[in-house]
Parts: structure tokens; C-alpha cells; sequence
């Protein structure tokens, strides 16, 4: 499709099929432009345990987390950490998927088994403290490490409700956010489409990074609507044009699905 020369970009818009299309990255560049990340970029939004990693060499704050193993006692582990707990699978499988908050032992045992399903194995897993503020998004297109455009949106109500799907979104004025963000992406060289998720803590006030989506996100379509057009942007990258300027979304504008 791509050496017919009728398509000037592929884009790929979810995980799985950018997942699929990354070995192939440098030979579809050859007949179609692309905006990708490259497969070490990627691995760091879909693989939580390199998340954290990398948030440890850069010293961006996280949510205390605790990588199963076989020696873990994990009812003990889980009671250190405080319930209610967060177990997650390493796996950034989007949405809520892979991720389950638990409150009692008989809970945590059930997520456990539950989750380690996913891959057949516990040591795919963490527990993770949970932290109760809002959930607050980075959404952004960026090349070669440069921010073209982005919005940093809260979410107000999800699905399931302790964290998951965005049902009402509004975006947020958050200078310091954005701030930490474009060092991120800076010093990853990131090119394609993020969606950097953190937690602001109230007690600590700050922002603790939970995940990195490497892709498109669900709000996309909300923030058309509100004039910041990404998907045109990440055209207008992948073929090395100069995007118009990208509008600064004023506070408070509120999106319901």
C-alpha cells in the first residue's frame, strides 16, 4: 500500500498497530512518511518496569511500587504499603486493563491470580501505593525530542471510577507540569504522539508519573473539537512541513462522553 504512492503518512493510532508496525518503521519510511517512536522509546511506555526505570535515572517522582518476585511476601508487602493497594501488570495494556485497586488480603490474592493470567507468570506484576489525587494528563505530539503541541487535561470522572477510562475531562493550567514534561520528552529525543499520566498528590503536593502512553489517546477527539487539532499536526510533522502555531487551550474547558 504504502509503494502505490496514493498515502503520504501512515499513523498509526493504537497500540497494538503501532506495535505491529515498528519492526517495519525504517521500510515503510522508505515509501510513506511516518511520526513513530522508535521500538526503544516504545518499550518504555509499554513495558511499566522500564517506565520506572527510567523514572529513576531522571528522578522523576513515582508511586512507591514493588516488583513481584517468588522470595516477596506480598500479603506483607501489601500491608507495608497500605490498603488500598494497586496492583498492576508490567504491561501497559490501556484503559484500565492489567490494572486492578484492591482493599482486604482476600482481594489482593484474587487481582493477583487474576492478573498474573495475563502472561503466566506473578513476576510480570507489581504493587503499587495508592495515591488518592486527580489523575492529570500530558497529551502532546512531539519529533526528534521538540514539543509541537500539547494540552495538559484533568480527569474529573472515570471508568471504573477509582481509574480508567476518561468520562469528563477539562483541561488544566499547569506551567510546572508541562515544564517537567518537555525535559521528558527532551532528553528521550521523543518523536510521535504521548500521553504522560501522573497522579497529583495532595498531601505531598506533587506529581508522582504513572505511565507513558506512546500512542494516541482517548481524548483526542475532545480537544479537536476545542481547536488543537493533533492528528494534523502529527501529518504536518511527518512530512517535515511547519505546522500553523498550535492554540495554548484555555483552563476549565469541559469535555463529557
Amino acid at each position: 500500500l504504502c509503494r502505490s504512492g496514493i498515502y503520504d503518512v501512515v499513523l498509526p493510532t493504537r497500540g497494538l498497530s503501532l506495535e505491529t508496525l515498528l519492526p517495519h518503521r525504517d521500510t515503510i519510511s522508505n515509501s510513506c512518511a511516518t511520526l513513530m517512536p522508535t521500538p526503544a522509546q516504545f518499550s518504555l511506555g509499554i513495558d511499566k518496569f522500564a517506565t520506572f526505570d527510567l523514572c529513576r535515572k531522571l528522578g522523576v517522582i513515582y508511586p512507591e511500587t514493588v516488583f513481584l518476585s517468588d522470595e516477596l511476601d506480598i500479603e506483607a508487602t501489601a500491608k507495608r504499603l497500605g490498603y488500598p493497594v494497586v496492583v498492576k501488570h508490567r504491561r501497559n495494556f490501556g484503559g484500565s486493563r492489567g490494572v486492578m485497586m484492591v482493599s482486604d488480603p482476600a482481594g489482593l490474592s484474587a487481582a493477583v491470580d487474576d492478573l498474573a493470567g495475563l502472561t503466566d507468570s506473578r513476576q510480570d506484576l507489581m504493587l503499587q501505593k495508592f495515591l488518592p489525587g486527580t489523575i492529570v494528563d500530558a497529551c502532546l505530539v512531539a519529533k526528534n525530542g521538540k514539543i509541537g503541541g500539547m494540552v495538559t487535561q484533568e480527569r474529573r470522572l472515570m471508568y471504573p471510577i477509582s481509574g480508567g477510562v476518561a468520562c469528563i475531562v477539562a483541561t488544566v493550567d499547569l506551567p510546572e507540569l508541562e515544564k517537567l514534561v518537555a525535559s521528558i520528552i527532551e532528553t528521550l529525543d521523543w518523536t510521535g504522539p504521548a500521553q504522560i499520566e501522573f497522579k497529583w498528590d495532595p498531601l505531598l503536593r506533587r506529581f508522582s508519573l504513572i505511565e507513558i502512553n506512546p500512542r494516541f489517546w482517548a481524548t483526542t477527539g475532545a480537544w479537536l473539537k476545542a481547536g488543537a487539532n493533533f492528528p494534523a499536526l502529527a501529518v504536518d510533522l511527518a512530512l517535515n512541513r511547519e505546522p500553523p502555531a498550535f492554540p495554548r487551550l484555555p483552563a476549565n474547558l469541559r469535555f463529557k462522553y
